[in-house]
């Protein structure tokens, strides 16, 4: 691929993504005011997390969804996969067993919160998840620069590239984990 349409192509894929997380932020930062319970949000956080799975069955042969919706993105995600080799059919099992697993956990969430204790869902503070938000943005667009360096700066195939991402992810996750529930205790605490 020539250098100047793999940089036209990252900026747009860059551009894209940041677009989606705006857009899937404030989507959920609207159903978190309107919805009026815990249990009904979980619920819902379960539907479309199953229908994150079924997009990504569907589309797993074919690539990408970005690149079924966007077509001249084809070439950066052929790209991608000719540089990845055997390593991005790993990555997309592990995505899709993730996807998979998130249902079952926010529907089983669900069940487990009582709807009688009005004590259990209070309006957002937005200026938790507002600055949490933001966060995540931050760390997304690191991930993908490292992400994308280390593709266009690699040998042809990188062997247990998608052992670092899965490490790379369950250190992001123990560190989100950990800043969500010092979050809950202070607030519970003070």
């Amino acid at each position: 691929m020539v250098e100047q349409d793999l940089r036209e192509l990252r900026k747009k894929q860059i551009i894209i993504q940041n677009i989606t997380y705006v857009f899937g932020i404030a989507s959920v930062g609207i159903v978190l005011i309107f919805v009026k319970s815990l249990k009904a949000f979980s619920f819902m956080a379960g539907v479309i997390c199953l229908i994150s799975f079924i997009i990504g069955m569907i589309t797993r042969k074919r690539g990408e969804l970005i690149e079924i919706i966007v077509p001249s993105m084809r070439p950066l995600f052929d790209y991608e996969r000719e540089k990845l080799g055997i390593e991005y059919w790993k990555i997309k099992k592990r995505q899709l067993f993730i996807q998979a697993l998130l249902p079952v956990m926010m529907v089983f969430q669900g069940i487990l919160i009582s709807d009688n204790n009005s004590a259990v869902y209070e309006r957002p503070d937005l200026r938790v998840l507002l600055p949490f938000a933001l966060i995540v943005l931050v760390v997304m667009n690191i991930s993908s620069y490292c992400h994308i360096k280390k593709i266009d700066k690699s040998n042809p195939e990188l062997n247990g590239y998608a052992n670092r991402i899965l490490l790379y992810g369950i250190i992001g996750g123990i560190v989100l984990g950990g800043l969500i529930t010092f979050k809950i205790v202070a607030s519970v605490a003070f």
